[in-house]
């Protein structure tokens, strides 16, 4: 779906290249229109989410695949696709990149992927969005995380809004 003058806007900027003398390159100015795109998608979702926590809460899912879910605890959020690589504080010790399934519960975030990885909501020190897809978490310990997913914008707003209410039960 094209917004109207889109097309006049494809050709602005080709000219503009042309002016100052970049080469033109269509195929990559329509993939970086898509990754816009995708990454506007994914900050509209996020807002909206962020919204709907404050009034609803958080969603509860019912559980999927081989999670094995701890007493009283809730699944908020599911991807069934996600690249996870999980460096270690030790710089000696490091896990090799992991796809799987990835699940966000009221008590931690976990990965099914080859070297299943469980971490405890609290144990999320800082979190922060790279590039179009990926989601960087520190840990308190030094160790940290980098998860390729669709829309970490999203994922983002979920664990954060889940280490906020694990953090006031706790209190």
């Amino acid at each position: 779906m094209r917004r109207t003058g889109a097309r006049d806007d494809d050709r602005r900027v080709t000219a503009s290249r042309a002016a100052i003398g970049l080469p033109i390159d269509e195929p990559a100015l329509r993939d970086a229109a898509r990754v816009s795109e995708r990454i506007a998608l994914d900050e509209a979702a996020a807002e909206a989410a962020r919204e709907g926590y404050r009034v609803h809460g958080l969603p509860r899912l019912s559980p999927e695949g081989a999670l094995d879910l701890e007493p009283d605890e809730l699944v908020h959020a599911h991807r069934p696709a996600a690249l996870l690589e999980h460096s270690s504080a030790d710089s000696d010790s490091h896990r090799e990149p992991g796809f799987g399934a990835l699940w966000v519960t009221s008590r931690r975030l976990v990965h099914a992927g080859p070297s299943p990885t469980s971490v405890r909501l609290e144990d999320i020190d800082e979190m922060a969005v790279a590039v179009g897809r990926l989601l960087l978490a520190r840990l308190r310990n030094g160790a940290g995380l980098a998860i390729e997913t669709d829309q970490p914008r999203l994922l983002r707003v979920v664990l954060a809004a889940a280490i906020e209410v694990a953090r006031q039960s706790e209190r």
